[in-house]
């Protein structure tokens, strides 16, 4: 495998000038790579059908004239392609690829707040193939309407597992949030393998009927003293479970969840699938 579009081989030239004699038809050059051989008579670049090139001799399909230049340009190929794996100096692997996937080794320190890997798609049910494995998306197709009762919400809870070398994990997950009474209070805890994260308590309310798209975003610190009410972690080598829950503050103040309050004009509410998403930083 290669890293990177493949391209036409950069290269280098070096060239050599004949006078011919008369009929001369093989010329012997200093030598270079088959099919990196251009050949000019007179100034005239020739037709490939016009030459014939070994790696040593040009030989010209008609002999040319006493007097005729043949000008040969060699053109060395410089393969400009990277093969996997790289290793460092002790033979380690830096740079490796397997099932069409490139990782870095845990051993190579990136600058810290780098990328290391990062996912997010429509809660549709797909497999995302990313550094530290292959995640499948929630399932979302309909609507949800909260009440009172504390519940999952639909879509938002993954299990992950971050390189060895992530020190920030950061959770995304996107929904559509509209009205089922004309007052509107939902409240919203955010879970780590059923430990309430507490300091991510969020909520959205309004007076009146609201419709709009809602972002849940929280880092995880990884590394130090954990602690759950942050969700830090001093370490974190295995899969954790994500997840939201939700509850409406009173009855009176239901809302519903993956869904528009009316659309194009119309009363028909539409369906809108929620996003969710991991970022790993070094």
């Amino acid at each position: 495998m290669y890293i990177g579009a493949i391209p036409t081989p950069a290269a280098t030239e070096s060239r050599q000038e004949f006078t011919a004699t008369a009929n001369q038809t093989v010329f012997n050059t200093t030598g270079g790579t088959v099919g990196y051989c251009d050949c000019f008579l007179n100034g005239v670049k020739m037709a490939n059908s016009d030459f014939s090139f070994d790696g040593a001799d040009v030989t010209l399909t008609t002999g040319a004239a006493a007097g005729d230049v043949l000008a040969v340009v060699m053109r060395q190929a410089d393969n400009a392609l990277v093969a996997l794996p790289i290793k460092d100096s002790q033979g380690n692997n830096v740079l490796s690829e397997a099932n069409n996937v490139v990782s870095l080794s845990s051993s190579v320190v990136m600058p810290p707040g780098s990328v290391i890997e990062q996912f997010m798609s429509p809660c549709d049910g797909s497999s995302i193939i990313v550094k530290s494995g292959t995640y499948t998306m929630p399932t979302v197709t309909a609507s949800q309407t909260i009440s009172t009762t504390v519940v999952d919400v639909s879509g938002a809870t993954i299990t992950y597992t971050p390189p060895s070398y992530a020190k920030t994990v950061i959770y995304t997950f996107v929904m559509m949030v509209a009205p089922v009474d004309s007052n509107n209070n939902l409240q919203f805890a955010l879970f780590v393998d059923d430990v309430e994260v507490t300091k991510a308590r969020m909520g959205v309310a309004a007076d009146t009927y609201l419709t709009n798209k809602y972002l849940v975003q929280w880092p995880f610190h990884i590394g130090g003293t954990s602690d759950a009410t942050t969700g830090r972690f001093s370490s974190w080598t295995s899969g954790k479970e994500i997840k939201l829950k939700t509850r409406a503050y009173l009855d009176s103040h239901e809302m519903k969840l993956h869904t528009t309050d009316v659309w194009d004009g119309g009363a028909t509410d539409q369906f809108s699938m929620p996003i969710i998403g991991i970022t790993a930083l070094a």
